[in-house]
């Protein structure tokens, strides 16, 4: 079996994570050559990717495919109006041509449902957002209330936003939404094995909610239900695609056990979500083919889940330290639970989505204090909180039965990369950066940025406590001309 994985987009989440984790299983993914593929605003070049796709492809492959890449280019490059509605379906039925000459081959896709707002590319793109998503949560609620006042302030940001920005924003939702509906009967026609429809950023209004309505309705129409997962997410969607495709074909089977330390599962919605977070946990546990139980002591693998009081902060809050809601007394007793799970022999997960975009390191470092964390099974707590629980869920699945080591290397980059980068020296790196002059949406000296990241790390390496007794090298740098991401590896 070949297992071919072609990335929304080129950054570590995206392009490094799936092919690390089918690695667990003694899986050699293939992704297309790095020359063919997208770089930050530059998408795919559609011509070359598809003719190495007919290359590569073969009867006996499981091909898992962003649609976003291969029709628009790539993930940002689906929020522009580049690629007309007309060029964006020709390249939908390149894909049906590709399942028809290679009849035997397994198609696993994902592709998305466009973010409530428009992309923020520079500083000074982001009061464009700022309006644009005021303007699609009114029109959804228009709908709903029909408010006077709601109708009005529509008319004035109508005229506040440049109309280009305004024109491409509905024409792509538009015909990425054609993209989507296509994609479902792709799945009813047998060209697809199934599809996962994931809702980029988003609130619990806007324009967005209408398009899920109309993609729900389809898969009801078709019965889909089983082939077809709708979920708030993006970036995690090639972990847990590709781990789909390996349960699939390697008929692997994953029981897990979760709890909540703060059980909140009734009233907590995270940040840049529209639905509670217990619901993308049964959806896309569902995607994955995992059987969930609810804090059953008899299963072997356990995911601990770290909620908030009540609501998601910003891990970048203040100088890099977020504060912490939670009384010293709590987060002990949560440390506690930890300890019972790994005295009982469990494998013991971590998911941190106290915070969006960052682990919190009150937790981790009381947790330390009892066992090491470094030896946790797993951890994920970057970005969104479904992109955070799709990662951690793929590699729940991937590690059954794999080398420990390989395993453990994977759970100290993400404690590198989503505690201590994202959770604490990405905004000192922005401080250093605009202290320098630079926008660290749109970076200029990208390779001081990387001298700069490389400095922060290692000192914060030498002296957070969960890591002070590791020996630990690694190798760093920003993929983008931006600080949103890092891509860190242990040597």
């Amino acid at each position: 079996m070949k297992y071919i994985y072609v990335p929304i987009d080129n950054r570590p989440c995206n392009n490094l994570f799936p092919v690390q984790l089918a690695k667990l299983q003694d899986i050699d993914g293939v992704t297309p050559p790095t020359e063919i593929m997208d770089d930050f605003t530059t998408p795919c070049d559609y011509d070359k990717l598809k003719k190495w796709l007919f290359d590569n492809c073969t009867d006996d492959t499981v091909l898992v495919l962003s649609v976003d890449s291969f029709v628009f280019g790539s993930l940002l490059n689906s929020r522009k109006s580049t690629i007309d509605i007309e060029e964006s379906i020709s390249r939908m039925e390149t894909i049906k041509e590709l399942k028809q000459t290679f009849k035997g081959m397994k198609i696993y896709a994902f592709n998305v449902l466009m973010r409530t707002s428009i992309s923020t590319l520079s500083t000074a793109q982001i009061e464009n957002w700022k309006l644009v998503n005021e303007y699609s949560q009114l029109l959804h609620k228009i709908e709903l209330y029909n408010n006077k006042e709601d109708i009005k302030r529509v008319a004035q940001l109508e005229s506040l936003i440049p109309t280009d920005i305004l024109d491409t924003f509905l024409y792509s939702r538009k015909r990425n939404g054609t993209i989507n509906k296509m994609s479902i009967e792709f799945v009813k026609d047998g060209i697809f094995e199934n599809v996962s429809i994931l809702q980029e950023d988003s609130t619990e209004f806007g324009v967005h909610k209408k398009e899920q309505g109309e993609l729900v309705s389809l898969v009801e129409k078709y019965k889909l239900s089983t082939k077809v997962h709708i979920h708030n997410g993006t970036d995690e969607a090639g972990c847990i695609t590709v781990a789909k495709a390996i349960v699939d074909h390697k008929k692997l089977k994953t029981k897990l056990s979760y709890l909540y330390l703060n059980d909140n599962r009734e009233t907590f919605m995270a940040s840049y979500e529209d639905r509670l977070f217990h619901e993308n946990l049964l959806s896309h546990s569902k995607t994955a083919g995992i059987e969930l139980f609810d804090n059953d002591d008899t299963i072997k693998d356990v995911l601990v889940i770290y909620t908030p009081v009540d609501k998601q902060y910003e891990a970048s809050f203040g100088d890099g330290t977020p504060p912490c809601d939670y009384s010293e007394e709590r987060l002990d007793a949560f440390a506690k639970v930890v300890l019972t799970q790994v005295e009982k022999g469990k494998r013991v997960y971590f998911l941190d989505v106290a915070y969006a975009n960052g682990g919190q390191g009150d937790i981790l470092r009381r947790i330390h204090k009892y066992t090491n964390v470094t030896n946790l099974f797993g951890y994920s707590a970057w970005n969104t909180a479904s992109n955070a629980l799709g990662t951690i869920l793929a590699q729940i699945i991937l590690c059954q039965g794999s080398d420990e080591n390989q395993n453990r290397a994977f759970t100290l980059e993400r404690l590198l990369d989503d505690y201590a980068y994202q959770g604490v020296i990405r905004k000192r790196l922005e401080y250093k950066l605009k202290s320098m002059g630079e926008d660290t949406l749109n970076l200029k000296d990208k390779k001081n940025a990387d001298e700069n990241l490389k400095e922060l790390m290692e000192s914060f390496i030498k002296t957070e406590k969960i890591f002070k007794n590791e020996t630990i090298e690694i190798i760093s740098e920003l993929p983008w001309p931006r600080i949103f991401e890092a891509k860190i590896l242990v040597k």
